[in-house]
C-alpha cells in the first residue's frame, strides 16, 4: 500500500464553498451506487447522454431572496434564513466580514449585482413570496475579477444556479424543493445587468476515440473492484469495507489487530469511514483489551490516513476521469483564457512550493509532498476550471480532476505553513 497517498478526508473545501447549499458530492460519495451504476455513469458521460451539465465555479456560494418588506437579503446559513429579516442586508455582510477584506469584496460585489437583478424582476416581492409560508430563494455562485479562491477569472460575475423553495413549519423555514422553475424570470432580469447570468451549460464533446476512452475507464474500474473481491452488484460501501479488511490484514502488526474482533472491526469502520461518532470509543476499547492504546492512537488522528489509503484507488480513478472529461468540455468561463489561467495556477503553485519547502513545518512539508505526488500521478495536469456539475440517477454530483490536489496546496497548505 502506498504511503504517500491522498488525504481524502482532508479534501474538504473551505467553509465558504458551500454555505447554505452544502458540500457537493463526488460520484463515489454515493456509497449505494453499484459497480454497474458507476460504469453506466462513465458510458453516459462519454456518449452525451447526460444533459444539463454546468461548470463547477471556484467561487463562493450565497443564497438571496426578497423579504415581504421588499428588502433584498442574503443567506449563508440557517441563522440568516430564520432571522427576523430573513437574511443579511449588504450592510450586515460588510459588518460580518469586516476583518476578511477579500471575502467582503466578493460578497459585497455580488450583493450589488444580485440587487440590480432582483430590482429588474416585475413585482419582485410577490415572485419571491408567492404565498403565505412559502418563499423562493435564488442559489448563486459569486466570483471576483482575479482570484476568489484559487482559480483566476477575467471578470466578476454572479451565476444563478437554481431556485430553492422553503416552507415555514410553524417555527422555522425548511427546504422543500430545488428546481429551475422561475429561472426564466431571473434570466430576463440578468439580461439587463452586467456580470449576471444563469449558470451556462457545458457540453462534453464526442471525439473519435470517445468509445476507446470509456472502455479503458470501465476496464480500470472493473479491475479496482475485482482486486477487492467485489463484482457488478457490489456497492461502493461494499468495496470500501472489503478494502478496509484487506488494508488491516496486509498492514502486519500496525493494523492487523483490528481483525481480532469482528464486532470491533465493524464498529471502527462505522466510526472512521462512515463518520458515525455516536459509536462509543470506550465500548470499542473494551473489545480490544490488549490493544486499547492502538485504538485510541489511531482514533485520535491516524484514522484519516487509513481512510485515505483505503480510498486511494477510487479517489485517483475519479480524478483521472475528471481530467479526461474536462478536456472535452466546451463552454467553461475561462474559454479563450485557458492558457493564461493555467499559467497563473502553475506560477502560484511554484511560489507556494518554494515557500513551504523553505519556511513550512515538517507536517506541512509532508502534506505538500503527498499532494505533489498526487498531482504527479495525474500527469501534473492543470485545468482552467474547477470541474463540472451534473445529475445522474437523480443525484447531483461533481467531477473535478487535478483541481483537488491544487486546491489543497494553494488553499489549506499555503495558509497553514
Amino acid at each position: 500500500m502506498k504511503q504517500l497517498s491522498a488525504y481524502l478526508v482532508e479534501n474538504v473545501r473551505n467553509i465558504f464553498e458551500g454555505g447554505q447549499s452544502g458540500h457537493m458530492a463526488h460520484p463515489f460519495d454515493y456509497t449505494e451506487f453499484t459497480l454497474r451504476d458507476l460504469k453506466g455513469l462513465i458510458r453516459n458521460l462519454f456518449s452525451g447522454r447526460i444533459e444539463d451539465i454546468t461548470e463547477k465555479v471556484d467561487g463562493t456560494n450565497i443564497q438571496a431572496t426578497v423579504n415581504k418588506e421588499g428588502q433584498v437579503v442574503f443567506i449563508r446559513n440557517n441563522g440568516d434564513l430564520n432571522s427576523a429579516a430573513g437574511g443579511m442586508s449588504i450592510t450586515d455582510m460588510a459588518t460580518k466580514w469586516a476583518d476578511k477584506p477579500s471575502v467582503a469584496k466578493t460578497f459585497l460585489s455580488a450583493g450589488e449585482t444580485i440587487t440590480k437583478v432582483f430590482s429588474a424582476i416585475p413585482n419582485m416581492v410577490k415572485f419571491f413570496n408567492p404565498k403565505e409560508g412559502i418563499k423562493r430563494v435564488a442559489n448563486c455562485e459569486c466570483v471576483v475579477a482575479g482570484k476568489t479562491n484559487i482559480m483566476p477569472y477575467a471578470s466578476a460575475q454572479v451565476d444563478f444556479h437554481n431556485i430553492w423553495t422553503y416552507e415555514f413549519d410553524g417555527t422555522k423555514w425548511e427546504k422543500a424543493d430545488v428546481s429551475k422553475d422561475g429561472l426564466d424570470v431571473i434570466q430576463k432580469a440578468c439580461e439587463q445587468v452586467d456580470g449576471a447570468q444563469i449558470t451556462p451549460k457545458v457540453i462534453i464533446k464526442t471525439v473519435e476515440d470517445s468509445n476507446k476512452i470509456l472502455v479503458d475507464f470501465i476496464k480500470q474500474l472493473d479491475r479496482i473492484f475485482k482486486e477487492a473481491g467485489c463484482n457488478e452488484r457490489s456497492t461502493v460501501e461494499d468495496w470500501k469495507y472489503a478494502r478496509f479488511l484487506k488494508y488491516c490484514k496486509e498492514g502486519a502488526e500496525w493494523t492487523d489487530w483490528v481483525l481480532k474482533s469482528d464486532e470491533g472491526t465493524h464498529l471502527l469502520y462505522d466510526r472512521w469511514f462512515k463518520g458515525i461518532k455516536s459509536v462509543n470509543i470506550k465500548k470499542i476499547c473494551e473489545l480490544y483489551p490488549e490493544d486499547e492504546r492502538n485504538v485510541r492512537s489511531v482514533d485520535a488522528k491516524e484514522y484519516k490516513k487509513w481512510v485515505s489509503d483505503v480510498m486511494e484507488p477510487l479517489d485517483k480513478f475519479f480524478l483521472e476521469l475528471g481530467n479526461n472529461v474536462i478536456e472535452l468540455c466546451d463552454g467553461i468561463i475561462n474559454t479563450g483564457q485557458e492558457a493564461q489561467a493555467c499559467a497563473q495556477l502553475r506560477k502560484d503553485l511554484e511560489e507556494v512550493v518554494n515557500d513551504v519547502r523553505k519556511n513550512g513545518s515538517v507536517e506541512n512539508n509532508e502534506k505538500l509532498t503527498r499532494q505533489l505526488n498526487r498531482l504527479a500521478e495525474l500527469g501534473d495536469q492543470v485545468n482552467p476550471t474547477e470541474g463540472i456539475v451534473f445529475s445522474y440517477q437523480d443525484k447531483l454530483m461533481k467531477l473535478t480532476g487535478s483541481f483537488a490536489p491544487l486546491n489543497q496546496i494553494l488553499g489549506s497548505i499555503k495558509f497553514a505553513r
